[in-house]
């Protein structure tokens, strides 16, 4: 994405994707999105291996050393992202927690609105209601679970260490996350 090389303050992006990698992120407001951490590692296994956005994989890789290997990394990684995110920075932070903004796209977008001061476009808005399905997101996901005890232990601790910090800062808690999928 062409917005994702800009720097997050030259005025010319509203918001970037950076998972936490730019060293100028403490400066400048930031939305943080959140996702249960059970589903965001499947995601991006998927994503890893088929270098697809849309590409499904057999659920057999999930059973591998490969997988099992990133998921304490990617954990570390997720916790040092939320944690960097709400206890680093020196800007405002809007939390967004990614299975409310499934459920309530609209309603999300405008509290993001809201926080950057970006006035609401009811044309662009409706272009988001008709693009909330189609060719470009992965069909047939189904529920299962790859994680042993352990790495499901590890996740819930994760979990209730970033549920903590986000209350005591005054945001709302983390939805129920599930570790087991």
């Amino acid at each position: 994405m062409i917005g994702e090389l800009a720097k997050p303050d030259d005025g010319r992006t509203l918001v970037q994707k950076t998972h936490g990698k730019s060293s100028k992120l403490a400066i400048v407001p930031a939305v943080l999105l959140i996702r249960n951490p059970a589903k965001a590692f499947i995601s991006w296994f998927k994503l890893r291996v088929t270098h697809s956005k849309v590409t499904q994989i057999s659920y057999q890789l999930f059973n591998t050393s490969k997988f099992h290997q990133l998921v304490p990394k990617l954990l570390k990684t997720w916790e040092m992202v939320a944690m960097n995110s709400l206890l680093k920075k020196n800007a405002p932070v809007h939390l967004v927690y990614y299975e409310r903004l499934k459920e309530d796209p609209i309603s999300t977008l405008r509290g993001i609105l809201a926080f950057l001061g970006v006035p609401e476009d009811e044309r662009r808005l409706n272009c988001t209601r008709t693009h909330l399905k189609g060719p470009y997101k992965r069909e047939g996901n189904r529920e299962f679970n790859p994680y042993t005890t352990e790495e499901q232990l590890l996740m819930t601790q994760a979990v209730k260490r970033v549920n903590q910090t986000v209350q005591l800062l005054g945001y709302q808690p983390l939805p129920h996350y599930s570790i087991i999928t």
